[in-house]
């Protein structure tokens, strides 16, 4: 079956007249966006998480051994002897 000019026509202002499923695919996109931008904040944001945890690693296993974190593992005495 061939469609003619004015069917393919009317098709087309069919098509374009329907719109029952874009609120669909709106609500979709937007899921989508909001999922591949919390992605992204959650990649950008690891290394700082990465760099917290670390440092309150060093902090509790110096104080744990009874130095001071601050000073590079001297005495715990704040330098005094």
């Amino acid at each position: 079956m061939r469609l003619d000019e004015a069917d393919m026509r009317r098709w087309l202002r069919l098509f374009a007249s329907e719109d029952s499923g874009q609120d669909l695919i709106e609500y979709t996109l937007l899921v989508a966006f909001v999922a591949l931008s919390s992605v992204g904040l959650f990649l950008s944001s690891g290394a700082s998480v990465a760099q917290i945890w670390s440092t309150s690693n060093s902090v509790l296993t110096a104080a744990a051994d009874g130095q001071s974190p601050s000073s590079g593992g001297d005495q715990g005495n704040g330098g005094r002897h």
